[in-house]
């Protein structure tokens, strides 16, 4: 009874996945940029999607992409830095967008929880 049981409720063959021939590629570094860019008309936040444009491309000029990878962390800005981020999306290698500002400590500290590179670095923009 026991044998019946166990037939009919495993998998048969093999697991496709391990089939796949997909290189595990670890980078030696991880940029984290964490941004917050309010919908407000406030002199201080008005230009803020001009900065982080500035900050990405500088980011994406000087970095070596065979060691490097990047990571934007959007802590719930308004719409129109959607039109900056997409403009470098294929260089990014991971975005995550917080539906409520969390500060910028909580997501650093759960970035360097869930990376393998050795070597991390916060950008200011």
């Amino acid at each position: 009874m026991m044998n019946l049981l166990k037939n009919k409720y495993m998998r048969v063959g093999n697991n496709p996945e391990k089939t796949k021939n997909q290189e595990n590629i670890l980078k030696a570094h991880r940029v984290v940029v964490v941004f917050y860019n309010p919908d407000s008309e406030a002199d201080y936040f008005k230009e803020l999607d001009i900065v982080l444009d500035k900050c990405l491309q500088s980011i994406i000029k000087t970095i070596n992409f065979a060691t490097t990878n990047i990571t934007l962390i959007n802590n719930n800005s308004s719409e129109k830095v959607n039109s900056v981020v997409n403009k470098y999306i294929e260089k990014i290698d991971k975005y995550i967008i917080y539906k409520e500002n969390k500060g910028k400590v909580y997501p650093i500290l759960s970035e360097v929880r869930s990376v393998y590179e050795p070597f991390f670095n916060n950008r200011r923009c």
